[in-house]
């Protein structure tokens, strides 16, 4: 999976703090509480038959075992991404006998070519 420093490095920012493993793609970690992310880009605001800007549709999975509760992690993981300068995500449950699945997804934008550190 293709790094992009500053979004990758913005995500794992928001969502460390809460003390469980955040991995890009695939967890592959033995905890029971854990976050994976990813995202897709679309290309905007072209000019010149090139675009400027390239907005990220971003995922975040938080993957916890049914007996747990979650209901404050998850209103929390919304507000440190929406304060990390993420559009405020849009929840999804996933359902699925062993965990719980909760797919948040979010938004962000970053000018082409600008790979700044964040």
């Amino acid at each position: 999976m293709e790094e992009h420093p500053s979004v990758d490095k913005r995500i794992r920012s928001a969502l460390i703090s809460f003390g469980y493993d955040v991995e890009k793609g695939v967890y592959r970690g033995e905890d029971k509480i854990y976050f994976v992310f990813g995202y897709n880009t679309v290309p905007i605001q072209p000019s010149d038959d090139s675009p400027e800007f390239e907005r990220y549709l971003i995922w975040v999975r938080i993957v916890a075992p049914v007996t747990t509760k979650i209901t404050e992690l998850i209103r929390q993981v919304k507000r440190a991404l929406e304060s990390a300068g993420f559009t405020y995500p849009q929840l999804t449950m996933v359902d699925n006998a062993d965990e719980q699945e909760i797919l948040l997804e979010t938004e962000w934008a970053e000018q082409i070519g600008d790979e700044a550190d964040v």
